[in-house]
């Protein structure tokens, strides 16, 4: 670290991708150290760079790129949306299973989400504060601003604050108290002194900087503590400030506890419910937001506009939850309302609900009691549509009809502006659906229904689909295939003396990169395959006649394929994505990009190719059923060892715990041989992809670059990371005078099932190696575990008493016998 005009700054650091979990957890604080003064690291920011949202925080602090004094004010913020939140215990009780259809209980607690979908993270301390408008009955304090603008015989502004004992002092006429006084009241006593100190000038007085005062926010709150605010605030900054709600806190009996006992109870349902703009606070110093817990709720789902978990608090009827939720959607079965409901906490009853109308719904529910924890279902009406009938295909407006206006064939068609040319006439087909829910086909000549024929022109029932085809639908014409470096490949209809060139232009011409030297025609000539070469340079070859089902296949010139893309970023200088030709290499490619940058490392860097995927997804399949197998034998041993059946059982045990592991990791049925394996559960996407380089290498720099590779040049890092079988993985400082025991040491040294001889380093590039003795920045030293079945203590234990025993009894035996 270094020490520059009295301010801590700590040196760039970022860390290469590991396979180490220490690494990945130590990455936010790296990367929030190098963005922030440690002045500027206050208790919120330490809190969240130890929970599970750092990593939220790290992208969105990835996208700032202003330095602090140019962000906003009143305080510099950070947006970052978390991770979804789990569903709380209040959520889950209501999840419960349901037969009835189109009604998701999928239901959140109402209000909560404007504190976990944008959370305000605080950077910077509080400053830069802007006046706000207050009211002449705002009362003032120490730290108040007061700003006294004069003109006539002079024009001048005062600026005067309030002092610790609540007074300012005026020019030419002392001190004057204002602590407690309104602004309308203050105004007139300046005023007042002013004129008499000068005549003949007018006095104007406005508030300028509020004071701050430190106010508690405690309860049900992510993160209670003492804020700094502005003496005029609004509640709902301050729960912004505390991280916003938990919510197993209420939204809706919200106190404001003053120093002299008085109290305030907020209701935040009126904002977020209604509308309505929070009443503004007057907060003086000590005084106390407090959030008790929740209330009484109830739930509403299905057909309402806002369907979710309320707190209740005067909304005693099913009228007023329902109007809670927004009031009854557009879709609503107003005949039939449910209500789920705890009876004396031991079970759950369904209660049904039957209207006779609107009006109906509107008499009783003011009537219908709602109680804690009940869940009012209201049903959507089936969203299955009835009396129409369909058309399809060639006609000018196909679409759904009312079958009131069409109730034959013919009337369906004219309904549908008529039958567009080359219609094919001989048939068309009628889908319908019979009683027991079948499909069934009709034939209708379409020529003989147009023409008024009674027995074509078939009578309609409701949901009845019409399909009416082109003559190029219906009938079967010779075709021609055309594969390759042509802008629209398939299949195209023959027309009779048609040539290459026609093929060409109906599939929309060729490519530029296309090899016109050599076009392969497959032709079938006394029922065996034929391959036809034709050169287009040639002045014939547009001429060449195609027969019916002739296959054109058109190639690629390789020396004419569009520029491959490859990306390299890091520690370079122009790091982005960048055009190679084919055989280039992973020396030019840096080279192009400025080269690497002082800080860069590159024994560590990541170099990511898509093709190595499948081939490390089919070593890490035969690696598992490997083990597999071994665990197998290791079983079959076991049964076939002459050992106590304790033993052999906890043997058996510990055997069966690696074959369930081995199961789970893959994902596959416990049987005897490992078909299949899903090697994503093991490795993360972008290691599966990864190629181990040491770019101190020079054969490195030569390796030919492929279409998507990427190339990450990590800056030096500072640590050593120690994971496995230690009783404290952790992440050390580099220290060169340093040894693998030493590291070991510091994380705790090795736990009782440490495998002593299989310890091995994971170097920054991704290569393992047992080479203890040479360690760099950013390895990981790996302690595996021993996997092999021990005898318990206990077993070995009773056996060697069991031994002891035996012995002295037959040593009393025989020297009894020998007396």
């Amino acid at each position: 670290m270094m020490e520059e005009k009295g301010k801590l700054k700590l040196p760039l650091c970022h860390f290469p991708i590991q396979v180490s979990t220490v690494v990945l957890l130590s990455i936010p604080i790296i990367f929030l150290t190098n963005n922030l003064k440690a002045q500027e690291m206050t208790p919120e920011i330490l809190k969240l760079i130890t929970s599970g949202r750092a990593k939220a925080v790290i992208e969105s602090l990835k996208q700032i790129q202003r330095p602090p004094e140019e962000m906003v004010s009143p305080e510099s913020v950070y947006f970052y949306t978390p991770p979804p939140s789990k569903p709380s215990d209040i959520e889950l009780a209501y999840r419960m299973d349901t037969s009835l259809m189109h009604v998701s209980r999928e239901l959140t607690q109402f209000g909560y989400s404007i504190f976990s979908d944008t959370l305000l993270l605080r950077l910077q301390p509080w400053r830069n504060v802007e006046p706000v408008k207050v009211g002449s009955d705002y009362i003032l304090g120490p730290g108040d601003k007061l700003v006294v603008n004069a003109w006539g015989k002079i024009d001048q502004s005062f600026e005067f604050v309030v002092d610790r004992e609540g007074k300012i002092v005026l020019p030419k006429t002392g001190p004057l108290f204002l602590s407690g006084k309104t602004l309308g009241e203050a105004e007139k006593l300046i005023v007042s002194r002013m004129k008499q100190a000068f005549s003949g000038v007018n006095f104007y007085v406005t508030l300028g900087k509020l004071r701050t005062v430190p106010v508690f926010v405690v309860g049900e709150v992510n993160m209670p503590g003492v804020f700094q605010v502005q003496s005029i605030t609004s509640p709902l900054y301050l729960l912004v400030r505390a991280m916003g709600v938990k919510k197993s806190g209420s939204l809706r009996r919200l106190k404001i506890i003053k120093p002299s006992g008085d109290e305030e109870t907020i209701d935040l349902y009126d904002l977020f419910v209604y509308g309505k703009k929070p009443k503004t606070l007057y907060m003086s110093a000590g005084d106390i937001l407090y959030v008790p817990p929740i209330g009484e709720v109830a739930a509403v789902a299905g057909a309402v506009k806002r369907p979710a978990i309320y707190e209740i608090l005067n909304e005693k009827t099913l009228y007023n939850l329902i109007e809670l939720a927004g009031g009854l959607s557009f879709n609503t079965y107003i005949y039939r309302i449910q209500i789920e409901r705890t009876v004396k906490n031991e079970h759950r009853i369904v209660e049904d609900i039957v209207f006779d109308s609107y009006r109906s719904f509107e008499k009783q529910s003011k009537k219908i009691k709602i109680q804690d924890g009940d869940l009012v279902i209201v049903l959507p009406i089936l969203p299955q549509r009835k009396g129409y009938v369909t058309v399809v295909g060639n006609v000018f407006r196909p679409g759904d009809y009312s079958l009131d206006d069409a109730k034959t064939v013919k009337e369906l068609i004219e309904a549908a502006s008529g039958l567009k040319p080359s219609t094919y006439m001989e048939r068309a087909d009628l889908i319908r659906i019979n009683k027991e829910g079948l499909r069934k086909i009709i034939a209708v000549n379409l020529k003989d229904a147009m023409s008024g024929n009674n027995e074509a022109n078939v009578k309609l029932a409701e949901w009845d689909t019409l399909r009416v085809y082109s003559v190029n639908e219906a009938v079967v014409y010779d075709s021609i295939n055309v594969l390759g470096a042509v802008y629209k490949p398939g299949k195209i209809p023959y027309y009779s003396g048609m040539k290459l060139s026609d093929v060409i232009f109906q599939v929309g011409g060729l490519k530029p990169y296309a090899f016109k030297d050599s076009i392969e025609i497959y032709r079938v000539v006394n029922d065996r395959i034929k391959t036809l070469t034709v050169n287009l340079n040639t002045e014939f070859g547009e001429d060449f006649e195609i027969l019916p089902g002739d296959w054109v296949f058109i190639r690629k010139d390789r020396k004419k394929i569009p520029e491959l893309w490859v990306d390299i970023f890091g520690e370079v200088k122009y790091p982005g994505s960048y055009p190679i030709e084919p055989g280039e290499t992973i020396g030019s490619l840096i080279q192009r990009a400025g080269g690497f940058t002082p800080y860069a490392y590159p024994k560590a860097v990541s170099f990511f190719r898509k093709s190595t995927k499948s081939l490390l997804d089919e070593a890490t399949r035969k690696y598992i059923e490997q083990a597999y197998i071994d665990l197998l034998v290791a079983q079959e041993k076991v049964n076939l060892s002459n050992i106590p059946t304790e033993e052999k059982a906890y043997k058996s045990e510990i055997i069966k715990r690696h074959k369930d592991f081995l199961v789970y990791i893959t994902r596959t049925p416990d049987t005897t041989i490992i078909d299949t394996v899903q090697t994503s559960v093991i490795f993360p996407e972008v290691e599966k992809e990864r190629v181990v380089i040491d770019l101190t290498n020079t054969s490195s720099l030569r390796i030919p670059l492929e279409e998507g590779d990427s190339l990450f040049i990590p800056p030096r890092p500072q640590t050593v990371q120690v994971i496995g079988a230690v009783r404290n993985p952790i992440a050390v400082v580099y220290d060169k005078t340093l040894g693998i025991h030493d590291y070991i040491a510091m994380a705790g040294g090795l736990r009782d099932d440490a495998n002593k001889k299989d310890i091995y380093i994971v170097k920054a590039s991704g290569a393992a190696t047992r080479n203890l003795k040479k360690l760099e920045p950013g390895d990981t030293i790996v302690v595996p575990e021993k996997i092999e079945p021990r005898t318990p203590p206990r077993i070995i234990f009773r056996d060697v008493a069991t031994i002891l025993y035996q012995a002295v009894l037959a040593f009393l035996t025989i020297y009894t016998l020998t007396r």
